[in-house]
């Protein structure tokens, strides 16, 4: 018999009003993943309802709802021991703490904040640049969207281990939510 191969995708930072790239691509992965795994997607009590909506029912994947009064490591914990592989697709790594036989993967979609810092405050450049720069370094592996991206992160963060990972044509529409403009 093969063992069970299980995906933690963290989802907890989805905003329910985000309808971002980032947020789609989160949203098509659950979704792929479920296909292939046993796969479980970590919400947050107050944006469960709207991702599960969002996702729909999928064989294979369970809603894993954190509350994190204690802390997100905290909250984390109990379920971390039993995965293969943690994917945070939203631009960062969650928690801090991950058990080393875990292997990480962040998604970090771009560095707009370096290609064009002028959209930005200089205290969110330092955040950004604190947050992703602590993800890659402490991801066995990095996704992006591009291979010019994937280069930039290299480059940027030193890190070695990036690709661009596909994004399927589909997710940016399958998603959306059609909007009524009047003329």
């Amino acid at each position: 018999m093969i063992p069970e191969f299980i995906v933690g995708i963290n989802l907890t930072r989805l905003n329910s009003n985000s309808g971002g790239g980032a947020g789609l691509f989160g949203i098509s992965m659950v979704r792929e993943a479920a296909k292939r795994y046993r796969t479980l997607v970590f919400t947050q009590r107050s944006n469960i309802a709207d991702i599960r909506r969002r996702i729909g029912t999928v064989d294979g994947l369970e809603y894993v709802a954190l509350d994190f009064s204690n802390g997100v490591d905290q909250a984390f914990e109990p379920y971390l021991d039993d995965l293969d592989v943690f994917i945070d697709p939203l631009n960062g790594l969650e928690p801090s703490r991950l058990p080393r036989h875990v292997f990480t993967v962040p998604v970090i979609h771009d560095l707009l904040f370096v290609d064009r810092p002028f959209f930005f405050s200089q205290e969110e450049i330092d955040f950004r640049r604190s947050h992703y720069g602590e993800a890659i370094d402490r991801a066995d592996h990095v996704w992006t969207v591009s291979e010019e991206q994937a280069e930039k992160i290299r480059h940027t963060f030193g890190k070695a281990a990036v690709s661009a990972v596909i994004q399927p044509p589909h997710f940016s529409l399958e998603d959306q939510e059609a909007v009524t403009l009047e003329v």
